[in-house]
């Protein structure tokens, strides 16, 4: 059975997780794989027991055929260590690189009867906890056949700086990345394969056929995406050159009220209300109507956090012109003047100042101050619009080859086949490595027991006495317990166990020992489970401890 497994949540923060672009292009993934691969079942271990609810109504509510929904099983993560153990999977996948992966890693090499291929996918590689993150990686006891997938060449160029940075700050530990990098891109959903008609997407807004449309798309924030105070001014000069001309400027993207509200000041300080037609929050499956009523899509980022450009390929499937900042992931999407305009851009050593402060300066400042130091050549862009204006030959033309583009690179449908014949190619590595797997316990894990052993009053020992209590004895009688969290009883308190174990202690005097015994006679778990049921059921008063006999 060829089985896929992810221990990343597949949906994060409810309405937040189609909002976000890590979130919305993790869970189209999801759903392209579910629907594209051969895999035979797909085992999803979720955080919560909310998590695995939330997880299961999406999935039941998305277009996927019942015969393929049958495939996928949803478990709670507790699971997973007894799951790698009894199951030779194929390939498990992650979301990211840094919060799951090396943990993961640890937990195959200690528990997977068979090496299987463990793989993640880079998003944004700015994040305060990256080099964090890298330490952990190169620490690990990655395997040869393990791979973390990259968005882009620039994307692979950060990690390759981080782990060499980690290599070279931590020398007398000789770590290193022993992984694989590989490079494939994110995609978009097959949905905008098909492109609304322009003006029937113009009327609906309430713009003019015969107008020229601009359109940018994506977070509205500063910090975090581009400024937009040089922007609208470059915006608002292109428009007073063209006065003649009708001239329309969609903004459209995520926003908090205090970004809106910056928004909303700068389009009237630059006197763009008239002219501009503002989408704040807008629903994912609505931005069809805008990319199709543009005829060019410009996105002047300046922001260190993209590696990718989701926005960027989505504009180019519905055929407009691209007019974007020849920077990070942006510039490898974009082939000048043959599917898009790239806007030159300017940097230089200016960090030496924020050395040693850095990692204790809140981090959306100091992403601010480092998006502030580049410089992006807004006169090119407003020659660029006006070519596109003047020339609509050329801006057809670009918009057709950037169609093509997206059709040969981008569609989910395509990029699951290059992760597929990965992740076949990484399997059988495993299968033929001959590579001694190091099997040391996870040092980010912390030893609750060791560390806080001294915090109660006793520990509970092999002699001490369990009593049953009143409260316990009603609980048998009506067979009704008291299972009060959801992740618990997900997690590991079966009820029907619980029952079990009553009965025992009401038939005879029984020590902790004893106790552990009588269950492990009814179910296969570990002492340590056992003693997890003992003092639960203490814990709600369905039991006693002797306090005399327990041991100190």
């Amino acid at each position: 059975m060829k089985l896929f497994g992810t221990a990343q949540p597949f949906v994060e923060y409810q309405e937040d997780s189609f909002k976000i672009g890590r979130l919305v292009a993790n869970y189209e993934f999801f759903i392209a794989l579910f629907k594209q691969s051969d895999f035979d079942e797909f085992h999803i271990f979720c955080p919560t027991f909310a998590n695995c609810k939330l997880t299961e109504k999406k999935i039941s509510q998305e277009d996927i055929p019942d015969n393929l929904k049958a495939k996928i099983k949803v478990f709670h993560i507790t699971s997973l260590k007894k799951s790698i153990a009894e199951n030779n999977y194929h390939v498990f996948h992650l979301g990211g690189w840094g919060f799951f992966f090396p943990g993961l890693v640890h937990l195959r090499n200690l528990h997977s009867a068979q090496p299987f291929p463990i793989t993640g996918v880079t998003h944004s590689l700015n994040d305060k906890q990256a080099p964090f993150h890298a330490f952990k990686v190169c620490t690990a006891p990655v395997l040869p056949f393990d791979s973390i997938v990259c968005t882009s060449n620039c994307g692979k160029k950060v990690l390759e700086n981080l782990f060499e940075a980690t290599e070279n700050n931590f020398k007398q530990m000789n770590i290193k990345y022993r992984g694989r990098m590989d490079i494939i891109p994110l995609g978009i959903n097959d949905v905008h394969r098909t492109i609304p008609d322009r003006m029937e997407s113009r009327m609906s807004l309430g713009i003019d056929g015969d107008s020229f449309v601009i359109l940018s798309l994506g977070r509205l924030a500063s910090d975090n995406k581009m400024d937009f105070v040089p922007f609208l001014a470059a915006v608002k000069r292109f428009i007073e050159k063209n006065k003649d001309r009708k001239i329309v400027f969609i903004l459209a993207g995520s926003a908090d009220n205090h970004e809106q509200k910056f928004i909303r000041n700068l389009l009237h300080e630059n006197q763009l209300e008239e002219a501009t037609k503002l989408f704040v929050n807008i629903e994912n499956h609505k931005k069809s109507v805008l990319y199709s009523a543009a005829d060019v899509y410009t996105s002047p980022i300046d922001n260190f956090q993209e590696t990718f450009g989701i926005s960027v390929v989505e504009a180019m499937a519905y055929e407009c012109a691209v007019v974007i900042s020849d920077f990070n992931g942006y510039s490898e999407i974009v082939d000048h003047n043959i599917n898009g305009i790239k806007i030159p851009t300017f940097w230089a050593d200016v960090t030496r100042d924020f050395e040693d402060v850095s990692e204790i300066m809140n981090f959306p400042t100091y992403q601010l101050f480092l998006s502030q130091s580049v410089a992006v050549d807004f006169d090119k862009m407003l020659e660029s619009f006006q070519e596109l204006l003047e020339n609509p030959e050329k801006r057809i033309q670009l918009g057709k080859s950037a169609r093509k583009k997206v059709e040969q690179n981008y569609f989910w449908s395509d990029v699951i086949k290059k992760y597929s014949a990965l992740w076949d190619k990484l399997s059988q590595q495993a299968k033929d490595s001959s590579t001694m797997i190091e099997k040391p316990n996870n040092p980010w894990e912390v030893d609750f027991y060791s560390v806080f052993s001294h915090y109660p009053s006793k520990i509970v020992a092999d002699d001490s006495r369990i009593f049953l209590s009143e409260y316990g004895r009603k609980v048998l009688i009506s067979g009704n317990i008291p299972v009060a969290y959801s992740d618990i009883s997900a997690g590991i308190i079966i009820p029907q166990l619980v029952a079990i174990a009553l009965k025992a202690i009401d038939q005879n005097l029984i020590t902790a020992k004893q106790l552990i015994r009588s269950l492990q006679k009814n179910t296969a778990i570990s002492d340590s489970t056992a003693l997890y049921y003992l003092l639960w059921m203490a814990k709600y008063n369905l039991v006693s401890i002797d306090a005399g006999i327990i041991g100190a």
